[in-house]
């Protein structure tokens, strides 16, 4: 008689999941290294994973003469140090994309990395609003096998973020 032992081989996974508590928020057109999206990257139970490159559809609307442009020298962090070099949204106009290329970052299984998204404003940028949105198609995540993980059903986009030309400081005593 034979013996054995049933094993059940997984596909690997991965979600994408939006923490950074934007709603409504507004942000001042004119300052470095804005936090713009915070979201984790979670590996699943099934495998390690390897992220290698994260891709973004940046939009500017609402005022006039949107440009992507006025938000420039993106970083990307994940657990609070920079994985990629600094961006330029490749486009003109109102719409872009963003490519953050050579992350070479392993997530365990069962483990999530924290990422965040920041830019630098020009002042031309109040009056606007801006929209990122994660492109599963200019993005590369593969398995311990080195085999990618399809990311199609991956959504993840920021709240639209609202840019004014100056804030707002109370202080109490």
């Amino acid at each position: 008689s034979a013996e054995g032992k049933l094993a059940t081989i997984k596909s690997a996974e991965v979600t994408l999941a939006r923490n950074d508590g934007f709603g409504g928020e507004e942000f001042v057109a004119g300052v470095t290294g804005e936090t713009l999206l915070k979201f984790i990257v979670d590996a699943g139970t099934a495998s390690d994973i390897k992220v290698s490159r994260l891709g973004f559809d940046v939009t500017v609307s609402v005022c006039g003469g949107a440009d992507v442009d006025d938000f420039f020298g993106w970083k990307l962090y994940a657990d609070g140090v920079q994985v990629a070099d600094t961006e330029d949204v490749d486009g003109t106009g109102a719409t872009g994309e963003l490519n953050f290329d050579g992350i070479d970052l392993d997530i365990e299984a069962n483990e999530q990395s924290q990422f965040v998204l920041t830019a630098d404003t020009d002042t031309s940028a109040a009056g606007c609003t801006l929209d990122v949105a994660f492109d599963d198609a200019r993005s590369t995540i593969d398995d311990l096998n080195g085999d990618e993980i399809d990311l199609s059903a991956a959504t993840l986009a920021s709240d639209s973020l609202d840019f004014l030309d100056g804030g707002e400081l109370t202080v109490s005593l």
